[in-house]
């Protein structure tokens, strides 16, 4: 987020959502304001309800500082994530504790987007109702598995009517608040900075391996980078084999078709006849001796390896974080693929970029959380 963009008091908002519990002396040198401007700023924020004291600072042997915080109060913010298994949303005060949460069936799939918006919009609704009376909706955000350009849905996997969607606009309408979708990616990542989990936020990548997708994301400089168009981090659609299958992308043998949890299903339902329900299925077959499912699991790892490589090459991280949960039930196939990785070639055995498996955040989380920071700041109450 540009700091220009906003007013003064924006600007201190949008430090406290980075650095919650930060200092005057600290929020001056983030915001570039001056300490008799930072006292006037910091004053009508407490007054109008946004941000509170949150104790001291540990003594130094001076004065110790006083912290601040987002207010709870301040609104309430709704996350919601889209897959396969339909509609998973929460509501959160401005400090991002649970008030409430739903899970609502629905088939991307097999619906189009107007079904879609209506869920959407209707598990906030069931969210407020849950919650009961309270602080007003003061933004929602909504994490998606696939590309967005500009507020419209580029791409959602195997759902090609929400293409060009706006769904951002149409839901903004639909709740009466300002609406962020972006990739589940981008915003996970930036919740696993503020949870303290990406310890080198000046350059770190991270590869998420979802249901249907795989995808990666950058953080630069302590922002996640988000290109002209809305599409890094694609890396689903890297070409692992030429002689592969189509991929609905037009591309043959793309990465989301032997590495993310459905691909992997797919790939040993295609080899055997048999059906597989889950990637824990597939493991039990593995460790049950299923020369099909060795093939199929050493597979997703040797072409997992190459999208970590695709990343270190192209972004040159500090730190790679992996966020796979079939790769955090078995610890054991991880490390085979970052020595996989680190065999690929001289390049990332030399710059030997860290590689680590993360807690991931539920999505409506992270979708909470990256709509706060976008909308809050930019709440007409805090204009100078």
């Amino acid at each position: 987020m540009a700091q220009r963009e906003l007013s003064r008091a924006g600007r201190v908002l949008a430090v406290l959502l980075e650095s919650p519990g930060a200092t005057r002396p600290q929020l001056c040198q983030a915001a570039g304001l001056s300490p008799a401007a930072m006292q006037g700023v910091v004053d009508r924020l407490r007054q109008g309800g946004a941000i509170q004291a949150q104790g001291f600072s540990p003594s130094s042997g001076g004065r110790r500082a006083q912290r601040y915080g987002i207010c709870p109060q301040v609104g309430r913010v709704a996350g919601l994530s889209l897959d396969k298994e339909g509609v998973s949303a929460a509501l959160y005060d401005g400090q991002m504790n649970r008030l409430a949460e739903v899970h609502i069936p629905f088939d991307p799939d097999g619906s189009g987007p107007e079904a879609g918006l209506a869920a959407l919009a209707g598990a906030v609704e069931e969210l407020i109702a849950l919650a009961g009376p309270g602080a007003p909706l003061l933004c929602a955000g909504v994490a998606l598995e696939g590309a967005v350009e500009a507020g419209r849905v580029a791409e959602l996997e195997g759902a090609p009517l929400w293409k060009g969607f706006p769904l951002e606009l149409r839901l903004s309408q639909a709740l009466g608040t300002g609406v962020s979708v972006s990739r589940g990616s981008w915003m996970a990542l930036r919740r696993l900075r503020a949870e303290g989990q990406v310890s080198k936020p000046q350059c770190a990548a991270l590869l998420r391996v979802g249901e249907r997708v795989v995808e990666g994301a950058l953080m630069a400089g302590g922002q996640v980078f988000q290109g002209g168009h809305g599409h890094p981090g694609a890396l689903g659609h890297l070409t692992v084999r030429r002689d592969g299958i189509p991929c609905p992308c037009g591309n043959t043998g793309c990465l989301n078709l032997y590495c993310s949890q459905r691909g992997m299903t797919r790939q040993y339902a295609a080899q055997t006849g048999k059906r597989c329900a889950s990637v824990g299925e597939l493991f039990t077959k593995m460790d049950q001796g299923d020369q099909a499912a060795i093939r199929t699991v050493s597979q997703a790892l040797g072409y997992l390896a190459e999208a970590l490589c695709a990343l270190a090459l192209a972004w040159d991280p500090l730190e790679i974080l992996v966020d796979c949960p079939y790769l955090a039930r078995r610890q054991a196939l991880l490390f085979t693929m970052i020595d996989a990785f680190y065999a690929r070639s001289a390049y990332t055995r030399a710059e030997q970029a860290q590689v680590r498996l993360v807690q991931p955040p539920p999505l409506p989380l992270a979708a909470a959380a990256w709509a706060l920071a976008v909308h809050l700041p930019r709440d007409p109450r805090w204009r100078d």
